[in-house]
C-alpha cells in the first residue's frame, strides 16, 4: 500500500519543525534567531514565487525589482545577527 502525498508532506513538515527546534536549542533561549530564519525563508519563497510569475508573464523588469527588494529585505532582517556577531568578536 502506498502512502498518500499528505503523509509525505506531514513527514517533511515534521522534519523542518524538528530542525528549527534543534537550531533553537543551540542559538538562544528566546527564539529570536529562529524567528529571523523563518522570516528569511518566507521572504525567499514568496519573492521567488512572485518573481517567477512575473517572468512567466513577460514582466522581467518587475521580476528584477522583486528580487532586489527581497535581497534588501534579507539584508535588513539579518542586521541584528551581524551586529551581535561583531559585538561578540569585539569582546574576545
Amino acid at each position: 500500500a502506498s502512502r498518500g502525498l499528505g503523509d509525505v508532506y506531514k513527514r517533511q513538515i515534521q522534519y523542518i519543525i524538528n530542525a528549527f527546534n534543534t537550531f533553537n536549542k543551540f542559538l538562544d533561549s528566546n527564539g529570536s534567531y529562529v524567528g529571523l530564519l523563518l522570516k528569511m525563508a518566507g521572504i525567499t519563497y514568496v519573492s521567488e514565487f512572485a518573481s517567477g510569475i512575473c517572468k512567466d508573464s513577460g514582466y522581467s523588469a518587475v521580476a528584477s525589482q522583486i528580487e532586489i527588494f527581497a535581497r534588501i529585505s534579507m539584508l535588513v532582517i539579518s542586521l541584528p545577527v551581524v551586529i551581535t556577531l561583531l559585538e561578540t568578536i569585539g569582546g574576545l
